[in-house]
Parts: structure tokens; C-alpha cells; sequence
């Protein structure tokens, strides 16, 4: 029997994090399914369920985010020691703010000041849904509508499509995929890079 997985500290309270905002999603949804039997009014209540999947992704993201910026800062500050002067401090400070501005950044510094690289493709589907909320509240931004065949190709391997309307419409099975691929990404990160921090 493969023994289980230890995760670090941070990693541990960010997938816990995750856990708890999807049981507080599901308690607000059958909150919501119970409102359904006495209204009458189909479309916003499916409205008021859309509404609710598109925020709980995007606090799983949040989450998922926030975890990849400690572990770079974290991986960083263990390589270069920026207590150490006043010049390193700038550096580390300057060089940090400007990776972790894009989710891109946080890939590429991860892959170069540290080589930890997870598989991204699912999370980068995941980011998409997170843009389209955070930025086009729930319709597909500017950017997004440009790059139309790039932004579908990235819905598609999480298994989400942007209807005609060019809104996001999210059933429960894609907060649940969300939040699993959220997960995997931190394990994987965790996994990678763990040993080169203190903890």
C-alpha cells in the first residue's frame, strides 16, 4: 500500500482553504435549490446559481494563486537571502513584484529562478475562467474575444464552453473540476519543491 503524501505546512492550510470554500459553496447552492421551489422567477434564480459558481472559482483560484506566490517567494528568499543588504533587497523586491503581476510571470519564474514546472495546461483553462469572471464579470473580456480560438482551446481542457452569448455558464460538476485541478497544481508544486524552504 502506497503511503500517503505529506504535504508541507502552507500547502496542507491552502488545500484545506480549498475544501472549506466548497463547502461553504455547497451549503450557499442548496440555500439557493431550496429558493427555487417557491419562486417563480427561473431566470434569475439560474442567474443567482451562475453567479454563485463564478465566484466560488474564483476564490478557488484566489487560493491556488496565492499559494503559487508564497512558494516563490518563499523558494526565492531561501536562494538569494535578501536580509542580507540593502541591494538584494531591492533586487528581490523589484524582480518579485514583477513576476507575480501575471499568472505567466509566476510560470516563468518558477521554471527559471527555480525549476519547478508543474504540468500548467489544465491550469491555464482555469485561468481563463478566472479572467473572465475577475475581468468581464462573467462574459468573455476584450482580450478574450480577440483570441478566440486560444481562449477555447484553453476552456476546453477543463471540460467549459462559452456559449454564443459569450458568457460563462457553470454547472456544479465545474466548481468540483476547478477546485480538483486547484489541488493538483499546489500538490504538484508542493511535491517539486518542498525540500528548498525552510518550513
Amino acid at each position: 500500500m502506497p503511503r500517503p503524501e505529506i504535504l508541507s505546512a502552507h500547502a496542507e492550510a491552502s488545500c484545506a482553504l480549498l475544501k472549506r470554500t466548497l463547502a461553504q459553496h455547497q451549503r450557499q447552492a442548496t440555500a439557493l435549490v431550496r429558493r427555487d421551489h417557491v419562486s417563480r422567477l427561473g431566470t434569475a434564480i439560474h442567474d443567482a446559481h451562475n453567479a454563485h459558481r463564478q465566484a466560488t472559482v474564483l476564490r478557488l483560484v484566489s487560493v491556488t494563486e496565492a499559494f503559487c506566490v508564497e512558494r516563490l517567494e518563499s523558494l526565492s528568499r531561501a536562494a538569494i537571502d535578501p536580509a542580507t543588504s540593502s541591494a538584494r533587497r531591492a533586487i528581490f523586491d523589484d524582480a518579485l513584484r514583477n513576476a507575480t503581476g501575471t499568472w505567466q510571470g509566476i510560470r516563468d519564474a518558477l521554471k527559471n529562478w527555480h525549476q519547478v514546472e508543474p504540468s500548467w495546461k489544465r491550469n491555464e483553462g482555469v485561468e481563463e475562467v478566472r479572467n473572465t469572471v475577475a475581468h468581464g464579470l462573467g462574459q468573455l473580456t476584450y482580450r478574450q474575444r480577440t483570441s478566440r480560438t486560444k481562449t477555447d482551446e484553453r476552456l476546453s481542457r477543463v471540460g467549459i464552453s462559452v456559449g454564443a452569448d459569450d458568457e460563462l455558464h457553470l454547472e456544479e460538476h465545474d466548481v468540483l473540476e476547478v477546485a480538483a485541478i486547484c489541488r493538483n497544481l499546489i500538490e504538484e508544486i508542493d511535491r517539486t519543491s518542498r525540500t528548498r524552504i525552510s518550513p
